[in-house]
């Protein structure tokens, strides 16, 4: 969980404006959980809601 919330944190407003942060931010956050698990459990991330404040 503090893997995710880092790595989400870390982004700038310039990188969420792109069409396909989504895309980029769900394989970072693939790699990161799937290095942190110490090998390739997490084949896909979905997200149910993604709201900017």
């Amino acid at each position: 969980r503090d893997t995710i919330i880092q790595t989400i944190l870390a982004k700038e407003i310039q990188e969420i404006e792109f069409s396909n942060f989504k895309l980029e931010l769900q394989r970072e956050l693939v790699k990161k959980i799937n290095e942190k698990l110490g090998n390739k459990l997490i084949k896909e991330l979905y997200f149910r809601d993604f709201i900017i404040s």
